[in-house]
């Protein structure tokens, strides 16, 4: 549908525009006659309006739009350090108090808190840590969620061929000692 003007300003000179129209013969001067006077004062303010009209029209087909700051590339991991959580804390902008209380723990420790004990020691940005506690468990689960799989299918594949090798060195050992002959022998005389 027609777009309605954004702005007060621009709604009475749109109505302006129209009133001025009304007002202009139905037919307007040929262009050789418009070139050598000066434009009325309702002419420039119609002209600049349709300029800022079309202006404002094409504004989202050629505005630029900064790409947004990506997440912070720091992560951290149940191995991770005292050193390594408080620079993942400072790369999630959180408060000096969260960053001094949190700091001093391992990925380990850090990973063992619940919202509660976050929301004890961090106050209204107890929520904040544990959501993004929450993520970093998140992506490590992703992440070692494939590597799991491929070290169980590795194992399983191991113990099978382990139990062919176990299978194959007993039918060996059978062959090279056949077990004892328990037939009936007639006894010695």
């Amino acid at each position: 549908g027609p777009r309605s003007p954004s702005t007060p300003a621009l709604t009475a000179r749109v109505s302006a525009f129209q009133n001025s129209k009304k007002k202009e013969s139905p037919r307007s001067p040929p262009p050789e006659e418009n070139r050598g006077r000066k434009p009325s004062p309702e002419e420039r303010q119609a002209d600049d309006l349709q300029e800022e009209l079309k202006t404002r029209m094409t504004m989202g087909k050629h505005r630029k739009f900064a790409p947004r700051p990506r997440a912070p590339s720091i992560s951290i991991d149940y191995d991770s350090s005292p050193e390594e959580v408080t620079k993942w804390l400072l790369s999630r902008n959180f408060s000096k108090l969260t960053v001094e209380s949190l700091g001093v723990l391992t990925g380990a420790q850090l990973f063992s808190l619940t919202k509660d004990e976050l929301k004890t020691v961090c106050y209204e940005e107890g929520q904040k840590v544990y959501s993004q506690i929450t993520v970093q468990k998140s992506l490590l689960d992703q992440q070692g969620g494939n590597q799991s799989e491929l070290q169980e299918m590795l194992k399983r594949r191991k113990n099978i061929a382990e139990r062919a090798s176990e299978d194959q060195l007993y039918e060996d050992y059978r062959l090279a000692n056949p077990p004892p002959d328990f037939s009936p022998h007639a006894p010695p005389n």
